[in-house]
């Protein structure tokens, strides 16, 4: 199974992997509740990027992908449909 997920935190695409903030830990435990369920189930979350950060996917688990993109907020809506 796979779940796209949209959301305004920022912060979750600017951590290294490994060292998220509090809404990537509650994505962690997510895709890891997802994962228990559906051995090959995967999380694409798109947020928008903090300033300064590559808009590269980054992998914080085996079975959650965060998509940072950069755009400004009235834009964003447009730009994460686009991606998704």
């Amino acid at each position: 199974m796979r779940v796209l997920m949209i959301g305004l935190d920022s912060t979750m695409g600017s951590k290294v992997a490994g060292q998220p903030g509090d809404s990537g830990e509650r994505h962690l435990k997510y895709a890891q509740a997802l994962r228990a369920r559906f051995p090959d189930g995967h999380i694409s979350a798109i947020v928008p990027a903090a300033d300064g950060l590559t808009q590269n996917p980054i992998e914080l688990s085996e079975g959650l992908t965060v998509y940072p993109i950069a755009s400004r907020r009235i834009t964003f809506a447009m730009h994460a449909y686009r991606l998704g």
